[in-house]
């Protein structure tokens, strides 16, 4: 799967990167670019083993 999400910075104490995930709108934090694509990875590969919700008849 191909983000095509922009990573951006900014400047609190020291520079970081962030983007937000594609599917739950959730922001992905970072030192730098590199680990923003890293963090935003392993949060993708989360929502494949989440749990789905069972509906109560």
């Amino acid at each position: 799967m191909k983000i095509n999400k922009k990573i951006e910075s900014r400047e609190v104490v020291r520079k970081q990167y962030y983007t937000s995930c594609p599917r739950c709108d959730r922001e992905i934090k970072g030192n730098s670019a590199s680990h923003v694509e890293v963090n935003l990875k392993f949060h993708l590969d989360n929502h494949k083993f989440e749990k789905k919700k069972v509906k109560k008849r």
